[in-house]
Parts: structure tokens; C-alpha cells; sequence
């Protein structure tokens, strides 16, 4: 008679136990045939064990890697949230960019204007102007002024004119201030506050100018 195996035996010696008494002996079929159902079903058992035992193991593996894909997921999510924030950012500062003013005025006696560039990267819009002590000269609309545009002022307008003749009057030098009133592309306005330095030199006038500040001024 084999020896009887239970839940605690390998599967392999189930199976040995199973074939002994398969092949057991004849005049004892009926003891042989009992004890190999019992190997069979127990045989079964072991398997079901084994299987539940792997299904198990690939439950655990789906979560993991459903919590991984999850994580990666929110990881995304995060990601493009962030370069979402530095675009918007890059985009505002962009914004900013061309909506903050640069302009230059300077003299150029050969032509006797004043050229005032716009250094900016936004367009501009010319207003009006001041010179001296005179009122401010505002238009009715304003003069388009794209970047790396130049507008030019007269200098022998009568503004400027007047202006010269009141500061100059019996000094040989003299400081004029002037003012031009812009908006940006925004309707924003700004105020660029310049000087001209005027002075004689060898029986002729000459006349350099300087742009001091850009302030945001409602005009």
C-alpha cells in the first residue's frame, strides 16, 4: 500500500502516489481505485490551490501596475500643468514686452528735426507734443508709430520757435524742455520727457538733445 499523501504533500508526490495506484494490484482494484480518487481529488485540490495562488499573483501585479500608470498619469498631468504655467508666463512677458514703450529723440541739425525712434517692439501712436513752457499741443488722432520707426518734429515749427527765442533771450546756452504724448498698442498713455540743449557757438546756434524718462501719465 502506498503511503497516503494530504494538503501538505508536493504535488509531485501526489502524482507518484496517483500512479502507483493506477497500477496497483488487481485482486485488491476496488481499495486501489478508492485511494486513487482520493490522490485525484486531491491532486485537484492542489492544482485549484495553485491556481488561486497565481491569479492572486496577477491581481497584485494588475494593481501595481495600475497604481504605477496612475502615478504616471497625475506625473503627466503635472507636466503639462507646469510647461502650461511657463507658457502662459512666456506669453505674458511676451505681451509685456511689446506693450512696454522704448523711445529715443534726438536732434539731427542737418535736417534740423528732431527724429524720435521707437526702440520698442509694439506700435506706438504720436499724440501730441509740448514745448518750453507752452501748453501741451494734443492732436484729434494719433500718428501710427512701428517699431523701429522714426517720427520726425520740425524744429523751426512755432512752437519750438518760441520757445528758443523766450529761453535764449540774452544767455549764450540754455536748456528747453519737451514732451511727446504717445499711447501703445494697449490705449495706453505715456509721456517722453526730453531736453534740448541749446547754446552758441562761433556766431551760430546748436542744439543736442537727451531723453530723460518715459512715464505712464494720463494726459
Amino acid at each position: 500500500m502506498s503511503n497516503f499523501p494530504d494538503v501538505n504533500s508536493s504535488e509531485e508526490e501526489i502524482v507518484t502516489f496517483c500512479q502507483q495506484e493506477a497500477g496497483g494490484n488487481p485482486g485488491v482494484g476496488v481499495g486501489h481505485e478508492m485511494r486513487l480518487n482520493y490522490g485525484l481529488n486531491l491532486l485537484a485540490h492542489k492544482q485549484q490551490q495553485k491556481l488561486l495562488a497565481n491569479q492572486d499573483n496577477s491581481n497584485r501585479n494588475l494593481i501595481f501596475w495600475t497604481k504605477i500608470l496612475a502615478l504616471t498619469t497625475i506625473g503627466l498631468a503635472m507636466v503639462t500643468a507646469i510647461l502650461a504655467g511657463i507658457t502662459y508666463q512666456s506669453s505674458q512677458r511676451q505681451i509685456t514686452l511689446e506693450l512696454l514703450p522704448s523711445v529715443e529723440a534726438n536732434y539731427d541739425a542737418g535736417s534740423a528735426v528732431i527724429n524720435v525712434i521707437n526702440r520698442g517692439r509694439g506700435n506706438l501712436y504720436i499724440w501730441g507734443d509740448k514745448f518750453g513752457n507752452g501748453s501741451p499741443v494734443i492732436d484729434n488722432f494719433g500718428v501710427l508709430f512701428g517699431p523701429g520707426s522714426t517720427f520726425h518734429i520740425p524744429v523751426d515749427n512755432l512752437e519750438m520757435t518760441a520757445a528758443i527765442k523766450s529761453s535764449m533771450r540774452d544767455a549764450t546756452s540754455t536748456f528747453i524742455n519737451f514732451e511727446i504724448y504717445f499711447k501703445n498698442q494697449d490705449e495706453t498713455k505715456f509721456v517722453s520727457r526730453n531736453a534740448l540743449s541749446i547754446f552758441e557757438h562761433n556766431g551760430t546756434t546748436e542744439i543736442d538733445s537727451q531723453t530723460r524718462s518715459i512715464d505712464q501719465v494720463d494726459w
